[in-house]
């Protein structure tokens, strides 16, 4: 649940971060737009002359790039995503290949009264370890969501 959240979150972020740069960058340009009508038509909208250029010129170039970077910015959210569905993918497919419900009961040492709760927890940390044998630096939050809600599902669906 906390995976579809991350997922969601970051799409979400991507989202707000595309849109509030296009509404800074529409807006900057309306700025431009309006100096620049001002300058060729005789009839002057903005009445105090080279003071209200400099002001809008102040105003509407930080608009700008605060438009183009938050539109960099939902770029970078979007790799961020891909790249995780991307190792989410090759994760799964390393345990579908190589792992096993009996291979991982095979390295715990499961004690007579040990419940339910206690084999999930020795499983989950058996697969973890694992996992991360195999893969070197992964993200620990990532990988202990995935393993509670997908991975151990694979292996030990009932």
């Amino acid at each position: 649940m906390a995976d579809k959240k991350q997922k969601s979150s970051s799409a979400d972020k991507a989202k707000e971060h595309r849109y509030t740069g296009i509404i800074l960058l529409v807006l900057s340009s309306a700025m431009f737009i309006l100096m620049i009508v001002d300058i060729i038509l005789p009839a002057r909208l903005l009445t105090s002359g080279i003071l209200g250029y400099i002001i809008l010129s102040a105003v509407s170039i930080p608009l700008f790039i605060l438009g183009i970077y938050s539109l960099k910015i939902a770029g970078q959210y979007e790799l961020g995503k891909k790249a995780a569905a991307n190792i989410e993918k090759r994760l799964l497919d390393y345990v579908s290949e190589n792992l096993t419900a009996e291979k991982v009961d095979s390295m715990i040492i499961f004690e007579k009264d040990d419940g339910d709760e206690i084999r999930f927890f020795k499983r989950s940390a058996c697969i973890r370890a694992l996992i991360n044998r195999q893969f070197m630096n992964l993200d620990q939050q990532m990988l202990d969501t995935l393993v509670d809600e997908k991975i151990y599902d694979m292996l030990y669906e009932e």
